[in-house]
């Protein structure tokens, strides 16, 4: 059992073992064991493991508990170790507060919870759905979709199958607009807004989204091709390109986009979502004088 837990044990598992109280505490006394919390145990000493940290957060929290929102994100391998351990248990549990965990009650923490993952924790569609309903923005909202189905631990027809068991849920047309957007080959915040402000809302023609092309050095792919005009679309987040490796990736990228004959524009995040009219008109003009003969047409926004 020990094994399992990353070797951590609860007393209540102890005492269905057959071991004795007593013998519980001489193991605390000759120092074989740790006790982390009240009524749980690690099986040797040093320092823990972060699985056997969350593992004894678990079972001091008792029976029906999973690890829930960012520390469920981190375990599914799409989140950042979280500061926190979160934890969701039934409503109808109570457990003492203890430092360092937080926990939330739900009527479908048993429901939402992965019986086959260990340590137990959340789905990772019920996850990535908690997350983005505490999100603070849309866009971070967009970022744990966009992580998660990256990762490939879940996929945008799941989380639009479990968004269906939650009638009330915060940001449900932004759940099922992004998950059409990464199902269409859209891979990052920023490229979702580039659907959502700058081309759908300009009427501009959807481009191959993540298309490969042969380079001098292997595989190139290029965030947005417009491949009937010879226009690339690369969008620069912050992540990938700010270091020397990566700006020679994007050079590198665009000089053999320009030996093919292509032109390259380059977009960020002030482009994206401050001024996307901007971007809109301006790749228009390049798909115009290309060949397109489709006319972009103003937006909301345009006009203010």
């Amino acid at each position: 059992m020990a094994r399992s837990q990353a070797g951590v044990v609860s007393r209540s598992q102890l005492l269905s073992l057959g071991w004795t109280v007593s013998e519980v505490r001489e193991q605390v006394r000759a120092a074989r064991w740790v006790r982390p919390y009240p009524g749980v145990y690690r099986t040797g000493t040093g320092e823990p493991s972060r699985e056997a940290v969350l593992w004894a957060a678990l079972l001091v929290s008792g029976d029906g508990a999973a690890l829930c929102r960012e520390t469920a994100a981190e375990v599914w391998g799409f989140g950042d170790r979280s500061e926190s351990i979160h934890i969701v248990m039934p409503a109808t549990r109570r457990t003492a507060r203890r430092d360092g965990i937080e926990v939330a009650r739900s009527r479908w923490a048993r429901e939402r919870t992965d019986p086959r993952a260990t340590p137990p924790r959340t789905t990772a569609p019920d996850t990535v759905l908690d997350l983005v309903e505490a999100s603070s923005s849309e866009l971070d909202a967009i970022g744990w979709i966009t992580r998660a189905t990256g990762s490939r631990v879940t996929t945008p027809k799941k989380l639009q199958v479990a968004s269906l068991q939650r009638p009330a849920m915060r940001y449900r047309r932004l759940v099922d607009a992004t998950c059409a957007f990464v199902a269409d080959g859209a891979k990052s915040p920023l490229e979702i807004g580039w659907v959502q402000r700058v081309e759908r809302p300009h009427g501009l023609p959807q481009p191959v989204r993540q298309g490969g092309a042969r380079g001098p050095r292997g595989q190139i792919y290029r965030d947005l091709d417009y491949g009937d005009f010879g226009v690339v679309v690369e969008l620069d987040g912050r992540l990938g390109h700010d270091d020397e490796a990566g700006r020679f990736r994007d050079l590198n990228r665009d000089n053999a986009a320009a030996a093919t004959g292509k032109v390259t524009l380059r977009y960020g995040w002030s482009a994206v979502f401050a001024t996307p009219c901007e971007a809109a008109w301006q790749l228009a003009a390049a798909l115009t004088a290309r060949g397109w003969a489709g006319v972009a047409t103003p937006c909301a926004q345009c006009a203010s």
